[in-house]
């Protein structure tokens, strides 16, 4: 079933991924990070994480009808760190 599939790809997503280090395809790219924020609130963060992609052989093949978003907890994944300066 689709429940079981998508279950089956976050684990193997997950498999090896570690948050700790920043999501580069090649040694010294810049991983770009797209902010959306009020004065008040940090809306939104996205960037692109190679790691989490399964449009792509071998992933591809085993994955493919899976074409919407998978939800994973921020807890598990890389998260680029944000400072805010008031100057």
């Amino acid at each position: 079933s689709a429940v079981n599939l998508e279950d089956e790809l976050f684990r193997d997503l997950m498999k090896g991924y570690n948050k700790n280090i920043r999501p580069m395809e090649n040694t010294g790219d810049i991983t770009q990070v797209y902010i959306k924020m009020t004065l008040t609130n940090l809306i939104s963060l996205e960037w692109c994480d190679y790691r989490l992609r399964w449009d792509q052989a071998p992933r591809s093949r085993r994955y493919g009808e899976i074409t919407h978003e998978l939800r994973i907890p921020s807890k598990r994944i890389w998260l680029p760190d944000v400072i805010l300066e008031n100057k």
